[in-house]
This record gives C-alpha cells, sequence and structure tokens, in this order.
C-alpha cells in the first residue's frame, strides 16, 4: 500500500501541471494586443496560485506526515519532540520554557499516552488561522516537527542550481528530486538521504538570509500586492512565472526530503 507521503507527493505534481497549463495559455496571448487585459489577468492570477499551492503544500505535508505516523508507529516510538507538541493540544502553550507546573503536566500526558493506543492529531503542529507561507511560518511548522530553520540546510546545496539560467539543469534537477522522493516515499520505513543533494544542516549568521527565503519575500510581495489592490499593474512574463514555479517547487522537495530524513530517520 502507497504511503500518504507518496500520495503528498503526486497531489504536488498534478498541482504544478495545473500551474503550466496556465503558464502555456499565457504564452499563447503573450503579444496579442486585442487580448492583452486577459493576458494580465492570466499572469497575475498565476502568481496568485503559486503562493496558493505552497501554503496549501504546507499544511498538506502536516497532514501526510502525521498520517504516516499514526500507521506506521506506537506512540510511545515516535520522536519526543512530537509528544511534546502534540501535548499542546490538551495543555495550551507554555508560558516561558522553565515552567515547571507545565512542564510536569506535559510529561504525565506523555506517560499516559505512552500507554493508550494515542494517535497524533495535525492542529498543533499548525497554525490555527491561515498563514501566508513567510519563511517564519514555514520554520515554525517545521520546527514543530524538530526540525530547527529548514532554511539552514537548503543553504549552498544542490538546490541552488534553480537560481542558475540552465533551463535543461533546472529541469534535470527537478526530475532526479521528484523520481528519489517517489522511490523514497512509495513505502515505509523511509530512507530519504538529505546528503545526496546537500541538504546537511549549514551554519547561518545572524538575520543571514538564504537565496530560497529572499525568493519567498519577493513573491509574497507581489502577491501582497495584487491581492490587495496595491498594484494593478501586471509585471510578470511567462520566463518570470516559470522561474517563480520551479523555485517554489524546489523549495518543496528540499522541505520534504529534510522533515522526512529527522522525522522517520533513527
Amino acid at each position: 500500500m502507497e504511503t500518504n507521503l507518496y500520495e503528498l507527493v503526486n497531489t504536488l505534481n498534478n498541482r504544478q501541471k495545473e500551474i503550466e497549463i496556465l503558464i502555456e495559455e499565457i504564452k499563447i496571448h503573450q503579444n496579442n494586443l486585442q487580448k492583452e487585459d486577459l493576458y494580465n489577468s492570466l499572469c497575475r492570477s498565476t502568481t496568485i496560485l503559486i503562493v496558493s499551492h505552497l501554503e496549501g503544500f504546507m499544511k498538506d505535508l502536516a497532514k501526510a506526515i502525521i498520517d504516516d505516523i499514526n500507521e506506521n508507529l506506537d506512540f510511545q516510538n515516535i520522536n519526543n519532540n512530537l509528544k511534546k507538541v502534540f501535548c499542546k493540544k490538551f495543555l495550551g502553550e507554555k508560558k516561558h520554557e522553565s515552567d515547571k507546573e507545565y512542564i510536569e503536566r506535559q510529561n504525565e500526558l506523555i506517560s499516559t499516552f505512552n500507554n493508550l493506543d494515542t494517535k497524533l492529531t495535525k492542529e498543533p503542529f499548525l497554525f490555527k488561522d491561515n498563514k501566508n507561507p513567510k519563511s517564519d511560518v514555514i520554520n515554525k511548522i517545521c520546527n514543530n516537527f524538530g526540525v530547527r530553520n529548514i532554511f539552514s540546510h537548503l543553504k549552498n546545496s544542490k538546490l541552488d542550481i534553480v537560481f542558475e539560467d540552465d533551463t535543461q539543469e533546472i529541469s534535470n534537477l527537478l526530475d532526479e528530486l521528484l523520481e528519489y522522493i517517489l522511490n523514497q516515499l512509495r513505502v515505509y520505513p523511509f530512507n530519504l538521504n538529505i546528503e545526496i543533494f546537500d541538504l546537511t544542516q549549514k551554519t547561518m549568521l545572524k538575520d543571514e538570509k538564504t537565496p530560497l527565503e529572499e525568493f519567498l519575500e519577493e513573491l509574497l510581495t507581489k502577491r501582497h500586492s495584487i491581492v490587495h489592490g496595491n498594484s494593478i499593474n501586471n509585471e510578470e512574463i511567462p520566463e518570470s512565472l516559470i522561474r517563480y514555479k520551479n523555485k517554489s517547487l524546489i523549495l518543496q522537495y528540499g522541505i520534504i526530503i529534510v522533515m522526512i530524513n529527522k522525522i522517520f530517520t533513527r
């Protein structure tokens, strides 16, 4: 039986096809002055859709991880950090790191859950309200699963090829990532190796931002301007939308590899 994470990656691929269809339609109308309004609307809509897919990905990834944990591991055998986050569902947020009473209640809950047929739920690992997929939001969700500063893993990795101008190299990387992830996630147990794509954690300077974080800021700024009416002009062309799509997809692939490696590898 194929895993929930395997199904997620297939769904992710289908979502990208939706964006690719829009970009192909945009190309058809690019130099047609009679269809300029349609062209501009399609470009702006595609920018919003790329962000929407990234936001949906983080929610779907959390759910798929939780579902595969529940189907393959007993509560007592899962990562202790996940147990602590799960307890927030019952205890709320800890007031401060040295809150002894909270820690005692948390340990009591974990001890009780260890002896029951306890199943995780996704809600404690996500934000209550919908959040734009900013780097700090992505970091927070990943941190809830025990992965600190996900972007420090993506820094200076093979994923940086996406920032080069070689479209064939980028296409090859996307194909390689997809094939590798699908092969490793089809059945449990998972065995994703972060070293293959140089996704080991690197040192980050204070306030340092990786190229993927800077890309996110740029993309979200554009989305914000469109959605909130700050700009009614279209600044995009098919080539820029393809770059956004590729960078967003490679970011998602990188997050999957690191997250699954850290959560399921002992």
